[in-house]
């Protein structure tokens, strides 16, 4: 089983429900197109993937 795939799908999660808490709470700070959900969250999902690619040697468990 590759569990890499899971870590990062969970991983993506994560940033997701970061852009969503974001879009909350940031709601009477943030401007317009910033505070909603439909526009934190793929720029959230966007910032995580870039970290994700980043840091992807780190992620294997077991040397190649």
């Amino acid at each position: 089983m590759d569990f890499l795939s899971f870590a990062i799908l969970i991983d993506m999660c994560v940033y997701a429900l970061i852009g969503f808490i974001v879009a909350k709470v940031g709601r009477r700070w943030l401007p317009e197109p910033w505070n909603k959900p439909s526009m934190a969250i793929p720029v959230a999902l966007a910032i995580g993937a870039i970290i994700t690619l980043a840091t992807l040697p780190r992620w294997f468990i077991w040397p190649h």
